[in-house]
């Protein structure tokens, strides 16, 4: 008798994670907190007033095709909070399917919202999908950062084969005022080695702030990016692409970007140097 073996499909994490906070006396409360799967969220001790601070953890230790992340954030009422991630998501080559991730942020009239996960890292052949859809009230302010490095340098990497697509919605007053689609597949270490894409760098960063204070920074911002990048203010948002050979030297760079856009408040204690 012939026996036709089973093919058993591969294992796949999914993770979703919900936090809601809410303004109280002029304090940033916590209002509800879900997770599941491998989507875990800790809220370190806050030792002063500001945001409250929660970190992302994915205990998988990274993506790769057919996993799925969902996070979903709110402040409101006068509150604001600030998101980071315990270490660099990882996406790994995808055999099949894309890694998919799903990232919802809320802020209602006066609240602010502070996306600040450290960088993605880049593997080859890896497959993402990564959407951002913002949701803001009139009066509401939100800082979101998203960082991609191609490889490690220091583990001598090179991404030859990848595909990559980063897509922006931002609304607000559900009126959409901000979009942006990033897609770049096929020979990547070749492609940002054009001088049109990336002129060699492996590291880059997109940054948006949308305040009503916005462009006060501007001066400031340009000192600090220099030669690095670039930033472009309009209709109450600043935008700013930084380039980098390598993760460290985009931090150089993205720390004390964030710092002034931060109003001068520390960072999440995840981000060093």
């Amino acid at each position: 008798m012939n026996i036709i073996p089973t093919i058993q499909p591969m294992q796949r994490n999914a993770g979703s994670a919900r936090l809601s906070v809410t303004g109280v006396s002029g304090n940033t409360m916590l209002e509800n907190l879900y997770q599941s799967g491998n989507a875990k969220l800790r809220i370190p001790e806050r030792y002063e007033s500001g945001p409250l601070e929660a970190v992302m953890i994915n205990i998988a230790g990274g993506m790769t095709g057919g996993d799925t992340l969902d996070w979903d954030f709110s402040a409101h009422d006068n509150a604001e909070l600030t998101l980071t991630s315990q270490a660099c998501e990882k996406i790994y080559k995808s055999s099949t399917g894309q890694a998919v991730a799903d990232i919802a942020l809320n802020a209602s009239s006066g609240s602010r919202i502070n996306w600040l996960p450290q960088e993605t890292i880049v593997f080859d052949r890896a497959n993402l999908l990564r959407k951002v859809n913002i949701d803001l009230s009139d009066n509401a302010s939100a800082l979101i950062v998203e960082a991609l490095v191609f490889g490690r340098k220091a583990m001598g990497e090179i991404v030859k084969e990848a595909a990559i697509r980063d897509r922006w919605r931002v609304q607000q007053d559900g009126a959409l005022i901000h979009a942006e689609e990033l897609w770049i597949s096929g020979p990547i270490d070749e492609q940002l080695s054009n001088k049109a894409i990336a002129a060699g760098n492996k590291a880059i960063a997109t940054v948006l702030f949308v305040s009503p204070t916005a462009e006060q920074s501007m001066a400031q911002l340009n000192n600090i990016i220099g030669e690095n990048g670039a930033v472009s203010y309009w209709n109450g948002k600043l935008l700013l692409r930084i380039l980098a050979m390598d993760s460290y030297d985009l931090r150089r760079t993205l720390i004390p970007v964030i710092q002034c856009l931060s109003g001068g408040q520390k960072l999440p204690k995840c981000w060093t140097l």
